[in-house]
C-alpha cells in the first residue's frame, strides 16, 4: 500500500498500523519519506500505551502493537528536541515485552535495525541497560490488572 492510500483510510487505526507496515516492509525511500514527513498532518489513532500487554478487545496482536509504538519512537524522534523526555515510553514498551513474554531486546534490536543512527543508539543503549535501570519502579509505572485480568502499566503519578 503507498502512502497516499494509507492518509485516504478513514479507518485511522488501521492506517497507522499499515504506515508502521511500510516503515517496516517497504523501500527505504518511503522509510526516509515517512520519517521527514510525519505526521503529514492528519490525525492518527495510535495504540493505547497503558494496554500494550493486552489482547482483549485488541484488534492487533501485542508484538504489532508494541512494534507500532516503538516505530513511531523512531518515526517522531526527529521532533523531539531532547530524547531523554523520551525514555517513560521506552521504559513502557520494554516492560510491555516483557508482560506480554517478547523477548524486548529482539523488538528493539529490529526497529533499531531502521532508523536513523542517533535514534538506533538511543534504542540499544535503553535496552542495554541494566534491569533495574529500566523497572517500572524507575520511572514511576505499575503494572495493574485490568477487570479481564490482564497487566495495564499506569504511571503511579495519575
Amino acid at each position: 500500500m503507498t502512502i497516499e492510500k494509507i492518509l485516504e483510510m478513514a479507518d485511522r487505526a488501521a492506517a497507522f498500523i499499515e504506515l508502521i507496515r511500510l516503515y517496516f516492509d517497504g523501500p527505504d525511500e518511503a522509510r526516509k519519506e515517512i520519517v521527514k514527513n510525519w505526521d503529514f498532518s492528519v490525525n492518527w489513532d495510535l495504540p493505547n500505551q497503558t494496554r500494550l500487554a493486552c489482547q482483549n478487545g485488541e484488534r492487533w496482536s501485542c508484538q504489532e502493537r508494541i512494534e507500532a509504538s516503538l516505530a513511531y519512537f523512531a518515526i517522531a524522534a526527529n521532533l523531539v528536541g531532547d530524547y531523554r523526555e523520551e525514555l517513560i515510553a521506552l521504559a513502557l514498551i520494554y516492560q510491555s515485552c516483557v508482560i506480554a513474554g517478547l523477548d524486548p531486546y529482539r523488538i528493539f534490536e529490529k526497529i533499531a535495525k531502521i532508523c536513523e543512527p542517533d535514534v538506533r543508539a538511543m534504542l540499544m543503549n535503553f535496552s542495554a541497560r541494566n534491569e533495574d535501570d529500566k523497572s517500572l519502579a524507575a520511572f514511576f509505572l505499575s503494572a495493574q490488572i485490568n477487570k479481564d485480568g490482564e497487566m495495564e502499566i499506569r504511571p503511579t503519578w495519575a
